[in-house]
């Protein structure tokens, strides 16, 4: 029992059960009485906590792969050209969320995002738990893809990451959308008419290259 509201249930089984006093039971658990006894005054607030769930699900992402660009260097420029090619494809996005690599802090990266009039957050130096959900993800990729495979070229590694990328959104559900795949969650948002292409967008700097993988720099784009 490691939370209050267990050892709570555990001291009214033990008076049921055993008919025994409340100081008796809170001494076999090493309970201490006043948390046995506290109830908490704070109002409900229902409402509020339902608004606050339906905020988190709304900026849920899909957890769709987008892009996941190999080359043997990748420059600002070339960031915000593969950026351009997504909002193309699914819209702008309201904020985009970044760590500090070069790539990202370019003059190129920011004259792109005051052209598209989107507000770009960087995350703390030395705090990758503010971009969590790409740290995991880039941890993922590099467990079971990137070391697992043998890259002989550029060409070969795209064709591995499309594949895995393939797979990655149409055959693998995840528990926080529900366990949809991304495209199939993706696809529920837009027939709702919940396009989360439109506000939120987290990026990611270079994964951590292999020797196997040929020193490639592989960061992939997420919504």
């Amino acid at each position: 029992m490691v939370g209050p509201a267990a050892v709570r249930q555990g001291v009214a089984h033990l008076r049921t059960v055993f008919e025994i006093s409340e100081r008796r039971a809170c001494s076999i658990l090493q309970a201490d009485r006043k948390m046995v006894r506290y109830r908490s005054c704070r109002p409900p607030e229902t409402g509020l906590r339902e608004r606050l769930n339906a905020l988190a699900t709304e900026r849920r992402v899909t957890r769709e792969r987008l892009a996941a660009i190999p080359d043997t260097s990748i420059s600002g420029r070339r960031v915000a050209r593969e950026l351009s090619v997504l909002v193309a494809q699914r819209g702008r996005p309201g904020m985009i969320v970044s760590d500090n690599g070069a790539e990202f802090t370019s003059t190129a990266i920011l004259a792109w995002a005051e052209d598209h009039r989107v507000a770009w957050h960087y995350i703390a130096p030395g705090k990758p738990t503010q971009n969590g959900f790409v740290e995991s993800f880039n941890g993922r990729m590099r467990d079971e893809l990137l070391s697992e495979g043998l890259f002989f070229s550029l060409d070969h590694a795209r064709q591995k990451l499309a594949s895995g990328a393939e797979d990655y959104n149409t055959r693998r559900p995840h528990s926080s959308i529900g366990y949809q795949t991304p495209a199939a969650y993706a696809a529920h948002l837009n027939a709702t008419g919940r396009d989360s292409g439109s506000r939120w967008m987290k990026v990611q700097g270079q994964a951590e290259p292999t020797q196997r993988s040929s020193n490639l720099e592989l960061p992939p784009f997420e919504y």
